[in-house]
């Protein structure tokens, strides 16, 4: 599912909501394998990724920034940089995948979602892999688990907003039970179910490529900790 949803930066100042369970209680840091082999760990977005963020933004192409920001060009500001690594963990939640085979552990996907204060049991998610990182499984993955922690928090959907022209993605999410409607011109509004569980995703390609995301998920090991500071991994030096 690379690519599900475009990034937002709206609402920067939301209600918290009082549920019990958190990004940070649900899940620990997890060894994953991909179907080609890739090793990644998946990990909580910290605030020390913002210059990681920075560099995984300048690796989409012209057109993966297109269909996901809806421009070809981004240049993230220190404000929007903050919201997207700032995280509370409640209410705005987000999981980022690094290459543990690459120097510095660089960032390749990340997704998040951010509870809708109208509709308490919707969230508002995005997703975004690097172009040499895209159609390997990725962005399932980084969905999966993403919707296992809204599910926990008693989530349902996960809302986003897609190019109307990006027919492949769209067939892609109704295959996997979204509901889609027009939300301006040139624009659909799609509401993607949360599923937990393999055998629940629908009887559809897109549902057991699915499935195997869940899967690879629940098979994962518990990484023991979080990566190295930057200043053990680099002997000192700037933010990571």
């Amino acid at each position: 599912m690379n690519g599900l949803l475009s990034y937002t930066f709206r609402d920067l100042n939301r209600k918290k909501y009082p549920i019990s369970v958190t990004a940070s209680d649900f899940t620990r840091p997890l060894t994953v394998t991909l179907r080609d082999g890739a090793t990644v760990l998946l990990r909580t977005v910290a605030p020390h990724d913002k210059q990681r963020l920075r560099e995984g933004v300048a690796q989409l192409s012209g057109q993966s920034l297109y269909q996901r920001f809806f421009t070809s060009f981004v240049k993230l500001t220190d404000e929007q940089l903050r919201y997207l690594t700032e995280v509370d963990g409640v209410d705005h939640v987000a999981f980022g995948a690094l290459d543990v085979g690459g120097e510095g552990q660089p960032g390749v996907g990340l997704a998040r979602y951010v509870r809708l204060l109208e509709e308490p049991n919707v969230a508002e998610a995005a997703v975004a892999v690097v172009d040499a990182w895209q159609g390997r499984g990725l962005g399932s993955l980084l969905v999966a688990a993403l919707g296992r922690c809204a599910a926990a928090d008693g989530l349902t959907h996960f809302r986003g907003f897609i190019l109307e022209e990006n027919r492949g993605l769209l067939r892609y999410l109704n295959a996997l039970g979204a509901a889609t409607r027009h939300s301006e011109p040139g624009l659909m509004q799609v509401d993607l179910p949360l599923y937990t569980r393999p055998e629940d995703t629908p009887p559809t390609r897109a549902g057991r490529h699915f499935a195997e995301a869940l899967r690879r998920l629940q098979g994962a090991a518990i990484s023991p900790a979080q990566e190295p500071p930057v200043a053990a991994r680099r002997g000192g030096g700037g933010e990571r």
